[in-house]
């Protein structure tokens, strides 16, 4: 999760490599979702309801995994990554808090690839 942050810290003081801005990161975002885990179990049961024909879902959802928050990011490219944040304690959830350490973790798993990328284009332009 702090990747993104000594990512950035660590641009402005190392001139050596190339890095990933969090802005660049931010451009590549098509769209971006989010659900706790007892939405994505309504919505199976939802759906499987549907298939079946039921005119009633039957919800068999422990209530805890509204406690875990997911973001999904849609690159432009298509490629989907999955983020996610857990409350211990439920007193203390904060939903608007979930949602931003979910996607804090979802862009510290596109930051690699895009790493990845930036390396690959480095590594082309020493072999021209």
């Amino acid at each position: 999760m702090n990747d993104i942050r000594i990512e950035g810290e660590s641009q402005s003081t190392s001139l050596a490599s190339p890095r990933v801005p969090l802005a660049t990161i931010e451009e590549q975002i098509h769209s971006e979702h989010y659900f706790t885990a007892w939405d994505g179990a309504a919505g199976a049961a939802i759906r499987k309801a549907s298939e079946s024909g039921d005119d009633e879902a039957t919800i068999d959802a422990p209530e805890v995994l509204g406690l875990m928050t997911c973001c999904t990011l849609v690159m432009r490219n298509g490629f989907v990554v999955l983020g996610k944040s857990y409350c211990v304690n439920a007193d203390r959830f904060d939903p608007e808090l979930g949602r931003q350490a979910a996607r804090q973790d979802a862009l510290g798993l596109v930051l690699p690839l895009m790493n990845y990328e930036l390396r690959t284009a480095a590594m082309g332009a020493q072999d021209a």
